[in-house]
């Protein structure tokens, strides 16, 4: 499915996040948590591991007091350490205030991690802290978004715990495809332990395509901009088609003009696309 160009409405249009360069993502982070509720954005912090620069995760309750359930967000990054949970502060900010319980999660990355498995084994670790910190959640929707390799990882969470439904934004949905390709500049070989001939465990043990067996009856949403220069859109297209001849439920939206960075501003249409079905309930 193709959703509708975006037109010029975002509260950003001086930010040409249609075609963001990767060196620009912190200073377009920084300029939309700017325009964040400061009281709202540091969040609940909530420590699951013992490396207390990664293994947290941040809750953002909703203003109001009663919650529609849960959204867990994983942030993108290609496992580089510089890119953290920040950049997904503006939209948990936004969920919360739409009435959600969400949870920001932060994961081993390189430096910190050995490799892959490291930041999939937090996200379970992380998920299973929530709901002992969190109580009263257990019979509330829950659904997972996540952005790039956030998106990877959410699979992966979802194939390990129970969800309602898992939107992967741009993701890597081919993990093995993606690193013979060289996306991310060579990242994903390099916290994957080397290529997929070298390292097949470690990208099977994290790769959407081999996990979607175990995925359950977790509804799968795909959200990729049609102008993605950084992870391609062919992409979701192998797990969309993948999922759907295995009788998966399984959507993709391809979003006219729209390239990898469009979807981390909650002012955006592109974002409001990715996050429709959480406005729709």
């Amino acid at each position: 499915m193709t959703a509708q160009k975006p037109g010029p409405t975002t509260a950003h249009e001086e930010v040409d996040t249609w075609a963001m360069a990767p060196s620009q993502v912190r200073s377009f982070i920084d300029r939309v948590r700017a325009e964040t509720d400061e009281q709202a954005a540091p969040g609940q912090r909530i420590q699951y591991g013992q490396d207390s620069g990664e293994q947290y995760l941040r809750v953002h309750h909703p203003p109001q007091g009663e919650t529609r359930g849960l959204v867990v967000l994983v942030h993108g990054g290609l496992w580089r350490a510089e890119l953290t949970l920040d950049m997904m502060t503006p939209s948990a900010v936004a969920l919360a205030e739409d009435g959600w319980t969400v949870a920001n999660i932060e994961y081993r990355r390189k430096g910190s991690g050995d490799d892959v498995r490291d930041s999939a084994e937090d996200l379970i670790r992380a998920i299973d802290e929530v709901r002992s910190a969190l109580p009263g959640l257990e019979d509330a929707p829950r659904r997972l978004l996540g952005h790039s390799v956030g998106g990877t990882l959410a699979f992966g969470l979802a194939a390990s715990r129970p969800f309602d439904e898992v939107i992967m934004v741009g993701a890597v949905c081919d993990l093995p495809g993606a690193a013979f390709a060289g996306l991310g500049g060579g990242s994903i070989a390099e916290f994957c332990g080397g290529g997929p001939d070298a390292a097949g465990d470690i990208y099977a043990a994290v790769d959407p395509l081999t996990l979607l067996d175990r995925i359950g009856s977790t509804t799968i949403r795909l959200v990729h901009g049609e102008d993605d220069d950084r992870i391609p859109p062919v992409q979701s297209r192998r797990l969309y088609r993948r999922a759907t001849a295995h009788g998966r439920e399984c959507s993709l939206d391809l979003v006219p003009g729209a390239g990898h960075f469009a979807f981390l501003d909650p002012a955006s249409e592109p974002w409001g696309v990715a996050t429709r079905s959480l406005r729709s309930d």
